[in-house]
């Protein structure tokens, strides 16, 4: 009876170390579904004809168009008119103070 045990588990053991062979005859792509490995490129499109494409078809107006064409270049930032705070002010601000000094 151990023995049989023992032979059970070491065929058992045995057939969980073969690797499992699977078939890839049976999945091969079709020559007509055009695939590839990688994917294809993307197709670069060109603003100003789409934007005067739009115009034409009235979905935009020629405002738009300008704008879309002709962006606005945006301001330089403005320098903040805050002051500078000082140490003493950081150590006694009421937003972190924890409950008195």
């Amino acid at each position: 009876m151990r023995r049989t045990l023992i032979l059970m588990m070491l065929m058992t053991c045995a057939a969980l170390a073969m690797p499992v062979v699977a078939a890839g005859d049976d999945q091969t792509i079709p020559p007509e579904a055009h695939w590839t490995p990688t994917p294809p490129a993307r197709s670069t499109v060109d603003v100003n004809r789409l934007v005067s494409l739009l115009v034409d078809k009235g979905m935009i107006t020629p405002q738009e168009y300008t704008q879309l064409t002709h962006p606005q270049v945006s301001r330089p930032s403005q320098h903040s008119r805050a002051r500078a705070w000082t140490w003493a002010e950081i150590d006694h601000n009421p937003v972190r103070s924890t409950g008195g000094d």
